[in-house]
């Protein structure tokens, strides 16, 4: 009788034990999945709504009802840039042409330089963005809207813009090229910043822009975003 019950003892002692081990790497598992994805974002964080038509470019179109088209840049092209410290505009009454540049964002002297995604004539810049470019990080689809364009080759410029399912295969093809991007930089230009953490199918760091200097801004330009429009 004594033994069987010292060896009851022992076996609950064990089965808790278990348990209270079992709980702690539960938690501690948490923990480090929680503290894994802090600063990262990919497609099923970056905020696209659906109303709205995407350019290759990462700027967005969207007609009122008066047959006008907002525009402004996307969640994830300001994800990836980062704080916006400044923006270059053209004024009100200007025209632009598709795939042309129309919009410069400046991150401390770093410069990004956007193209249109439709054609037309400026009818209204965001002028409060000249002080305020940060609102384009803060509200990229309302407060941070750039320009109201009265376009003129809507009916087939539309027809290149992603929407829809089209525009979220679109945005997974994007964080792939993403990553190739930085993938193909050497080592001695990245150093040993985190870019990628590939768990998922890969998270991208948040802000990834802001850690480089021009140099790798010049590049992301020319190979990422200009490629785009090519």
């Amino acid at each position: 009788m004594v033994l069987a019950a010292l060896f009851s003892f022992i076996m609950i002692c064990l089965a808790i034990d278990g348990i209270l081990v079992y709980r702690r790497k539960r938690n501690a598992a948490g923990l480090s999945a929680a503290s894994l994805f802090q600063g990262f974002f990919d497609e099923k964080t970056v905020t696209m709504p659906r109303g709205l038509s995407y350019d290759s470019g990462h700027t967005w179109a969207h007609m009122d009802e008066y047959g006008r088209i907002r525009v402004g840049i996307d969640d994830f092209l300001q994800h990836v840039i980062g704080p916006i410290t400044g923006i270059i505009m053209k004024h009100s009454g200007e025209s632009i042409k598709k795939n042309e540049p129309f919009l410069t964002v400046i991150q401390n002297g770093k410069r990004l330089e956007l193209k249109a995604p439709v054609s037309g004539r400026i009818r209204v810049s965001n002028e409060i963005l000249q002080s305020r470019a940060e609102m384009i990080n803060s509200s990229p689809y309302e407060k941070g809207w750039v320009y109201l364009i009265e376009p003129s080759n809507w009916k087939t410029e539309s027809r290149f813009l992603y929407h829809a399912d089209r525009s979220t295969r679109w945005i997974q093809q994007e964080f792939g090229r993403m990553k190739d991007f930085f993938a193909s930089l050497s080592t001695s230009t990245l150093g040993a910043m985190p870019v990628a953490v590939m768990q998922d199918g890969g998270i991208l760091k948040d802000q990834v822009l802001s850690e480089f200097g021009p140099e790798i801004w010049e590049e992301f330009q020319n190979r990422f975003l200009d490629k785009a429009n090519a």
